[in-house]
């Protein structure tokens, strides 16, 4: 489990970054697993960080449309209930 936690982080930061910081948060995080760039293993490990972020932004977009909870955006802020 201690292992997944910089892909956690990544994914979490991901909404919230560019897509070129997201693509290099997802590179670090593959170096922090021991994968060289420039390699095959380290290509599969940022197929893998990608569609992990794709499958968590799905999964919530499904869940957003499934909640009865309202959300309004107002001074900066989002409000829900």
């Amino acid at each position: 489990m201690r292992r997944f936690a910089p892909l956690a982080l990544a994914l979490a930061l991901g909404a919230c970054m560019s897509p070129a910081q997201v693509r290099e948060q997802e590179s670090h995080t593959c170096q922090g697993y021991g994968f060289s760039p420039g390699t095959d293993r380290f290509s599969h490990c940022l197929m893998y960080v990608d569609q992990e972020r794709q499958n968590r932004r799905a999964a919530a977009a499904r869940a957003a449309a499934s909640s009865s909870t309202t959300c309004t955006y107002g001074n900066g802020m989002m409000f829900c209930n």
